[in-house]
């Protein structure tokens, strides 16, 4: 009769390379970090650590795990949920058995392994206990022309057509071919395995205590901090119209894809997917823990507030970048605590909750580097050399105080991408774009006009603007007194346009200043002004 191994601070793991027939066992201590699993990984497959990697469970949360860069915090091309690989123990993300794992290994070739805990290991020390099939080869094009090549090697190593390949990896002589299918011994590499991994210490008997498990009052707030973080407003209302009905409920989802997707990165919720034709599905059904349902009558109350108030700081970041273009977690901070003092989260944790939010928040939020929260609208995310333009974009800035609207509602009311303030100036410009679009009528004078707005907000001079309409045919060309006319009306428009490379002033204003404190534009004469006229500062600002 076999007897279960006792849990002796060791795991099992089996990895698989996804595509291939290629598997190793290792025995590893459960207290190390996924940083030192990607090291074993490299270590037992062959692999030479030349290029990117993380881990993700994509089976539960679709958290991503991976070194953050030196420059610009973590590297993945992705708004999901990433945390530091070197601070997350291999138990956290692996706890019992069965438990599985995702890791990729250079994303042009996409290596992708499967690593799955087995069961308890009786000898506590890291070994390789399993090898089957031979090491990866780098750059060879992706697990697909690897499983062929190895097919090759194996039935036909003499084949033309991957004769070059055989040159690349090595393989080219008999002896070289033999050793590379045969691969190393157990032995070999258990001690590949222990060289690599000689920094892990072993855990003191005295410290390796059970965790402590958490209280129900925990659960309760880390699972609300959970809801309040990485669920939108139109799904907490699916997620509590189910907790408070006794954990089922039904939703149309007809993009099939943002919400069930989102809804199933939650270990106890499971939905399932209306079925049907594209015009006629059936409503979707999520159904949510116990335990879940449980927690929410008496801490339902409180969940819901957490919930409003990240909406209101998401709210606050939109408005902000809207207004300003760049807004640091600092930046953030003062904002917040000017309109709402009784807030006490920092910067810092309001960017975080932002990063995992941003799937959510409208099209002009990203994030560059870890501070900062910037607006497409003025650095779309294609631009070469942001971070050098988001740099003189500030350092520009820095040279004029901020303005602040009056009230929160103001702030909040640059939260919306589709609208702007309405003023005499800019009815003047909608009225002659109205007349020209109506007179062609192929155009539409709305389309025209917010993009007017968007140019401006930009600080760019009427003529350049209205090249760029012309260029995007968005307006029709204009004869040259009706040309004159709307460029003379863009001018008085601009004069009253909240601009983000003054700080979120008006040229107006700037103006006014500019003949108290005339050295605030601290420009050159000769230089172009600031205010965005396309004439130099001496013939205009800087005559005033």
């Amino acid at each position: 009769m076999r007897t279960k191994a006792e849990p002796n601070g060791f795991m099992t793991l089996k990895i698989e390379l996804m595509g291939t027939d290629i598997k190793r066992a290792i025995v590893v201590p459960e207290h190390m970090t996924l940083e030192d699993l990607h090291d074993a990984i490299q270590s037992v497959m062959g692999w030479e650590d030349a290029h990117l990697w993380h881990f993700t469970d994509r089976m539960r949360d679709g958290v991503i795990y991976e070194l953050p860069h030196e420059d610009d915090g973590f590297p993945s091309f992705t708004k999901r949920l990433t945390l530091d690989a070197s601070k997350v123990p291999l138990r956290k993300v692996l706890p019992e058995r069965g438990a599985k794992l995702f890791y990729e290994y250079d994303f042009g070739d996409s290596w992708d392994h499967v690593i799955t805990r087995q069961a308890e290991p009786k000898t506590p020390e890291i070994a390789c206990v399993k090898a089957q099939g031979p090491d990866g080869i780098e750059d060879i094009g992706g697990r697909w022309r690897l499983a062929a090549f190895i097919e090759s090697l194996r039935n036909d190593p003499d084949s033309e057509e991957y004769a070059e390949l055989r040159e690349w990896a090595g393989v080219d002589t008999p002896e070289d071919l033999k050793r590379y299918l045969e691969g190393d011994s157990l032995e070999e590499r258990t001690a590949d395995l222990r060289a690599t991994l000689s920094h892990v210490k072993p855990v003191e008997k005295s410290a390796a205590k059970p965790e402590k498990p958490m209280t129900e009052e925990e659960k309760a707030n880390t699972l609300g901090m959970i809801f309040a973080t990485l669920v939108n407003e139109e799904l907490w209302k699916i997620l509590e119209k189910a907790l408070s009905s006794g954990g089922t409920c039904e939703f149309d989802d007809p993009y099939k894809d943002i919400g069930v997707f989102f809804l199933t990165m939650f270990d106890g919720l499971k939905v399932k997917d209306g079925r049907g034709s594209m015009f006629f599905r059936e409503p979707s059904t999520l159904t949510v823990h116990k335990e879940w349902v449980e927690m929410y009558k008496t801490h339902g109350e409180e969940w819901r507030q957490l919930h409003e108030q990240f909406d209101i700081i998401e709210t606050y970041a939109s408005s902000a970048v809207r207004l300003y273009g760049v807004v640091s977690g600092e930046e953030l901070y003062d904002i917040v605590r000017r309109y709402d003092p009784e807030v006490t989260l920092s910067g810092d944790d309001m960017l975080r909750r932002l990063e995992v939010r941003t799937i959510h928040c409208p099209r002009m939020l990203f994030r560059v580097g870890g501070d900062l929260v910037v607006s497409e609208d003025s650095f779309p995310m294609d631009i070469e050399d942001i971070d050098k333009k988001i740099e003189e974009f500030r350092k520009m800035q820095s040279e004029y105080p901020r303005w602040y609207p009056s009230t929160r509602e103001e702030l909040f009311a640059w939260a919306d991408v589709d609208c702007f303030e309405c003023t005499p100036e800019s009815d003047k410009v909608e009225k002659l774009l109205k007349r020209i679009c109506d007179d062609d009528g192929k155009y539409e004078s709305a389309e025209a006009l917010f993009a007017i707005y968007n140019l401006l907000t930009q600080s760019l001079p009427p003529e350049t603007i209205y090249d760029f309409l012309l260029k995007k045919d968005v307006m029709p060309k204009l004869s040259d007194k009706s040309k004159r006319e709307l460029l003379d009306a863009i001018d008085e428009w601009s004069e009253i346009v909240h601009m983000p490379a003054f700080n979120g002033n008006t040229i107006k204003v700037l103006r006014v200043a500019a003949t108290q404190q005339p050295k605030v534009p601290k420009v050159d004469r000769n230089e172009p002004c600031p205010c965005g006229s396309g004439k130099k500062f001496k013939h205009c600002c800087g005559s005033r």
